[in-house]
C-alpha cells in the first residue's frame, strides 16, 4: 500500500488501513509477483518470505507495478472517533498493552491545554477516579493512576509500576469520559 509519504508493506487484514489513514491512500496492489519473494512462502505467517522481500525492493527503488496488480477493494478499519462535549471528552479504549496500560482513541492534542499535575475526573466503563495528568509515567507514586500521551500521541491511562486494566476493571471497546 503506498501512502503519501510511505510504503505499507503487510496482510489485506485491515491492520494497514490504520497506518495509513493520517496521511491518505494513494495506491494499493496485490504482491503476486514470485520472483520478489522468498521460494515456498510460508501458509501461516508471510512476514519473512513475502513482506520483507517486498519491502527491501521498495527500498532498493523497485516501481510498485513490478509486484502485481492495483487492489482498490482492500479491507479497511476504521477506529471511532472521540467526541468533545460541554467540558467532556468521550472516547473508546482501543488497545490495553502488556503492561496492563489503555491506550484511547482520544489525541492527545486535546490536551495540549491541561497543566502537568492537573487532576482530571476519568471514567473507564463504571469505574472513575480524579486522576493527574502527568508528563510521564513515573510521575505519580506507585500503584497511582494517571493519564499520559502515548509516544503515538494518544491519551493512555495508566497506573505507575500497576495494571490500570485490573484498576479500573476496563477491557478494550469500554467507554472513557474525561472531564475537561
Amino acid at each position: 500500500m503506498q501512502g503519501r509519504r510511505c510504503f505499507y508493506v503487510g496482510s489485506d487484514n485491515g491492520i494497514l488501513s490504520l497506518a495509513a489513514q493520517r496521511e491518505g491512500v494513494v495506491r494499493a496492489v496485490e504482491i503476486e509477483n514470485q520472483k520478489l519473494i522468498l521460494p515456498s512462502p510460508s501458509w501461516v505467517f508471510e512476514g519473512r518470505d513475502v513482506f520483507a522481500p517486498t519491502a527491501a525492493h521498495l527500498a532498493r527503488g523497485v516501481n510498485l507495478d513490478s509486484f502485481g496488480p492495483d487492489i482498490s477493494n482492500f479491507k479497511n478499519l476504521s477506529m471511532a472517533e472521540p467526541k468533545e462535549r460541554n467540558g467532556k471528552l468521550f472516547g473508546e479504549v482501543v488497545y490495553i498493552d502488556g503492561f496492563g496500560n489503555m491506550v484511547t482513541n482520544i489525541s492527545g492534542n486535546i490536551l495540549r491545554g491541561i497543566d502537568f499535575s492537573d487532576s482530571l475526573n476519568v471514567k473507564v466503563g463504571e469505574t472513575a477516579k480524579v486522576v493527574p495528568f502527568c508528563e510521564a509515567y513515573d510521575y505519580t507514586s506507585a500503584g497511582s493512576p494517571l493519564l499520559v500521551m502515548n509516544s503515538s500521541g494518544f491519551v493512555e491511562v495508566a497506573v505507575n509500576r500497576g495494571s490500570v486494566e485490573r484498576v479500573f476493571g476496563a477491557k478494550i471497546g469500554d467507554a472513557v469520559y474525561i472531564e475537561l
